[in-house]
């Protein structure tokens, strides 16, 4: 196949094809091979691909079966042109391409008070962070909240950092969660509005800036 059919992409200088493993569901990255590779002209059907440069491997390390469509291919309703991977185990792994950036000292300062809030709250979100400092300041977190007994989970949705820990919500005194939950179904049933947020009471946002000085 001409490269120029390829649904490819080029990241710091590496050309990485854009691939379905089977499911369609995400789209995967295939490098090109160290030795004998394959064809990305291959739709499944056939007995084996044809010998191209691409390695039969995608970058999280599963068996691609075919190129994911490209923008100028006649497509069925079910199915969308790939523009960009979406595979978290492919991305990270793209990720680690990249050079690390310093994270500045206060991100642990950061996560002392993140880890504070969870273990009040059992979650809480953090706004303002860099992206070249999204990864470092999660795993902080993790680590904070680890070393003080809790197991949590991180989550990026929309650049806000959300926090949450099943063990931290387990150690919460029953009848608080009791009062909570019945005065927020009292205000469902009365149609009353919520009052202002009471920090005190309820968990987040987080600044970045507010710790952190760059």
């Amino acid at each position: 196949m001409d490269a120029t059919d390829e649904n490819s992409i080029s990241v710091l200088g590496r050309d990485l094809l854009l691939v379905d493993v089977g499911s369609g569901a995400e789209t995967h990255l295939a490098k090109v091979a160290d030795g004998s590779g394959r064809s990305a002209q291959h739709q499944g059907d056939e007995d084996a691909p044809l010998v191209g440069r691409w390695s039969h491997s995608t970058l999280c390390g599963r068996t691609w079966n075919r190129m994911a469509a490209g923008a100028n291919e006649l497509l069925p309703l079910w199915r969308d042109p790939a523009f960009a991977p979406t595979c978290r185990g492919c991305l990270r792994v793209l990720d680690s391409w990249f050079p690390a950036a310093d994270t500045p000292s206060g991100v642990w300062l950061l996560a002392s008070v993140v880890a504070e809030e969870v273990t009040r709250f059992s979650s809480t979100y953090v706004t303002g962070v860099p992206v070249e400092h999204v990864e470092a300041t999660r795993a902080a977190i993790r680590k904070v909240l680890r070393s003080d007994g809790f197991r949590s989970s991180t989550r990026v949705v929309d650049g806000v950092v959300h926090v949450w820990s099943d063990d931290a919500y387990d150690a919460l005194d029953p009848s608080e969660i009791r009062t909570s939950v019945t005065s927020a179904l009292e205000r469902i049933a009365t149609g009353v509005a919520a009052p202002p947020r009471d920090p005190d009471s309820t968990p987040g946002p987080v600044d970045w800036h507010t710790w952190v000085i760059e």
